[in-house]
């Protein structure tokens, strides 16, 4: 795992914007993690806190008093995996947010995503985005768009939501990690190798 000792962002500040901070945004680590998108960033610590800067337009950048193991910001909502596996969301909030013991949570601009200890992935949002396969996962992307993609236990690549035959049709190979964009995705191969499509 690779720790980072100091977060260092510029964030250029205008009138409109609502900025919450200054143009240069320092906080104190060590990090574990770090979840950004359009206009906002929030990084993970090692004891579970976390600090989000960017513009804070719909208060998805005011990160409750919490300790987390994982966290995602979107366009207009953030929500994390508190330490005893519930979820929280904050900001303008999409409805829906599932009780349950998870370990990831994923946040776009219109649905959100979230994966349990069993592999299982619950979605919530626009009812177009959140049909998720009836497989175990190991890993779950929503980007910033209005479809989702997963690693499943065997490797394979799945997507669901608004995909477009584009994105539908994903590479076959064994995968073990994936990474959605607006309009693409790109996963890593098993052995190295980085394959992009859409």
């Amino acid at each position: 795992m690779i720790l980072f000792a100091l977060v260092a962002c510029t964030v250029p500040p205008t009138e409109e914007s609502g900025d919450s901070g200054p143009a240069e945004i320092e906080r104190t680590g060590p990090w574990v993690s770090v979840t950004s998108t359009l206009l906002g960033s929030c990084a993970l610590r090692e004891d579970g806190t976390a600090a989000c800067w960017g513009d804070d337009n719909r208060g998805q950048l005011e990160v409750p008093a919490e300790a987390f193991q994982a966290i995602s910001i979107g366009p207009r909502t953030a929500c994390g995996v508190l330490q005893d596996g519930s979820l929280t969301c904050w900001g303008d909030s999409i409805d829906g947010v599932p009780e349950g013991i998870f370990v990831d949570v994923q946040v776009s601009s219109l649905h959100a995503c979230a994966l349990d200890r069993d592999g299982v992935v619950t979605c919530w949002g626009e009812s177009s985005r959140t049909d998720a396969p009836d497989v175990a996962f190991r890993q779950i992307s929503t980007g910033w768009a209005s479809f989702t993609c997963g690693v499943d236990l065997d490797g394979s690549l799945l997507c669901w939501g608004e995909t477009g035959s584009d994105i539908a049709d994903t590479p076959d190979a064994t995968f073990v990690q994936v990474d959605v964009g607006q309009r693409h995705a790109c996963a890593v191969e098993d052995g190295g190798a980085i394959r992009c499509w859409g």
